[in-house]
């Protein structure tokens, strides 16, 4: 029997773990490599909902040992389009969708990606899981992220956004979308340690404190 490639399509960071575990053992069956595609909104890229998903899916796939592919949503191009594409170029033999549960007005309104996914991929054995909506679907809360400062003044942290403190650690910061002061959340690098904080009007809030001092002391 020959090797037989297998894609893993996520939407939704929620569903990436059982969806990949799927893929991978589809993967051991068949002998082939086992890849996770994501399509993104490509406005939504930078907002801290989109980036935080993006991370979860990675590491999903990547504790399972799949192949991570990021791929925003080109314009005018349906999403059962572009996962032809992914397929097609990395030699699919097998397709694992997770679809939520929609009523019959919704399949009227909006159509089936399922369906179109027969019809774009003739030769491909398409496999459909039920899935479960989550609360990823509400409301976004951060705006897009913007270039971001920490930086160490007296016994506090500070995020600047345009003017660049001497001894900074560059990030990007993300301002929730229902205030006006610097409130939000900041991902960056305190050397070579990710860190993501919380920012209340500039400020990161206490309980980060005693780690960024510790990771600026080994550092």
């Amino acid at each position: 029997m020959k090797n037989e490639n297998v894609l893993v399509c996520v939407s939704n960071h929620h569903n990436a773990a059982p969806l990949i575990a799927r893929g991978m053992q589809e993967k051991k069956a068949f002998q082939g490599e086992c890849y996770v595609l994501h399509v993104y909104e490509p406005d939504e890229g930078d907002n801290l909902e989109s980036v935080q998903q993006r991370d979860h899916i990675q590491a999903a796939a990547d504790d399972a040992g799949a192949v991570m592919i990021f791929q925003p949503r080109k314009k005018g191009c349906r999403i059962s389009e572009m996962i032809g594409e992914t397929a097609r170029r990395n030699e699919i033999e097998h397709l694992i969708i997770g679809q939520t549960v929609k009523s019959r007005w919704d399949l009227m309104i909006h159509g089936s990606l399922v369906n179109e996914l027969f019809h774009e991929l003739d030769d491909v054995d398409v496999t459909i899981y039920k899935v479960k909506r989550t609360s990823a679907e509400t409301e976004a809360q951060h705006d897009k992220g913007v270039p971001g400062y920490l930086y160490k003044d007296g016994n506090t942290y500070k995020v600047a956004l345009s003017d660049k403190p001497f001894s900074t650690w560059e990030g990007t910061f993300y301002q929730n979308l229902h205030t006006d002061f610097r409130t939000g959340t900041f991902k960056g690098k305190v050397g070579e340690e990710p860190v993501v904080l919380h920012v209340i009007q500039g400020e990161v809030a206490e309980q980060h404190h005693d780690r960024l001092t510790r990771i600026i002391q080994e550092d």
